[in-house]
């Protein structure tokens, strides 16, 4: 390798490190302020519609899944992007002949239980505030069928069905295989 091309190297790694890390980043922060600002939004909501007010909680829910949901996707993107540009800078890295011990990307640790990491906290935190805004949603749609309301069993089997369909989702998730499984988007378009 000449020493333009070295150079030339060396650039593009720098700029690979500054993307990756400004990526990285912003799904920190995106990770820790969505849950902060739906809980706090939605015991606002449910503390203030009340009576007939209390069913624009349908709407209100609907437009916290559609977020949410919107919100999700970037992040899988995110996931995506990082995933590349780390091995870009382990193929550089290599190239520029970065000894093990001191590369920032040739031994990326994977979390544990598939949970300690980025992919699993993302499932986590997305699934958990999406089943928040399906819950509001429902408080909304409940008190459309006023004045009766919705008798106590219907109830009971709505909230087991939110659950059972959380937990399946996240499981399918943190698993190493499936559709939507840790591998999957730990490999997917990794270079």
């Amino acid at each position: 390798m000449t020493s333009d091309q070295r150079q030339a190297l060396q650039v593009v790694y720098q700029e690979t490190c500054k993307t990756h890390g400004a990526i990285a980043d912003f799904r920190a922060k995106l990770l820790a302020l969505l849950p902060i600002a739906s809980g706090t939004g939605i015991f606002l909501l449910l503390g203030k519609l009340n009576g007939d007010n209390r069913k624009l909680l349908a709407a209100v829910g609907l437009f916290g899944i559609a977020v949410t949901f919107g919100l999700f996707m970037y992040e899988l993107r995110g996931i995506e992007d990082c995933t590349a540009l780390r091995g870009r800078a382990r193929n550089m890295e290599q190239a520029l002949g970065v000894q093990e011990p001191v590369s920032q990307f040739r031994d990326w640790p994977s979390g544990k239980l598939n949970l300690a990491d980025e992919i699993g906290a993302a499932w986590i935190v997305y699934m958990t505030v999406l089943a928040s805004w399906i819950f509001v949603a429902g408080a909304g749609l409940e008190s459309l069928s006023r004045p009766r309301g919705w008798p106590t069993w219907l109830e009971i089997v709505l909230g087991l069905l939110l659950g059972i369909g959380y937990l399946t989702v996240l499981v399918l998730a943190l698993s190493k295989r499936g559709p939507w499984g840790h591998d999957y988007w730990t490999k997917r378009k990794s270079p």
